[in-house]
């Protein structure tokens, strides 16, 4: 439809295709206008919305809660408590 009603309005620009589509163009008619560009819709322009800085919130970099500190506490061991045996006193290991 769309198409046969394009043509109808262009057949005195194309009177050979105008009558592929069996149009009569009358002699001596004139051109058509050329149609007008459809207008853009319309978008509402809003205005970004802009991110309060929260007042309450806890700075990043600081931690939340105050941890305490962590002591790492060394233990020393007296030689006596040591049992040291040569490594040839090793138990022995049979084989069959």
């Amino acid at each position: 439809d769309a198409l046969r009603e394009t043509v109808k309005r262009l057949a005195p620009l194309v009177p050979q295709i105008a009558a592929l589509f069996a149009i009569e163009v009358k002699p001596g008619a004139q051109a058509p206008r050329p149609l007008r560009p459809p207008r853009p819709k319309r978008e509402f322009k809003r205005k970004p919305k802009v991110a309060k800085p929260a007042v309450d919130a806890p700075a990043v970099d600081a931690p939340a809660v105050d941890a305490p500190a962590i002591e790492i506490a060394v233990a020393t061991v007296e030689p006596e408590a040591v049992d040291v045996t040569s490594p040839d006193a090793s138990p022995a290991v049979e084989t069959a």
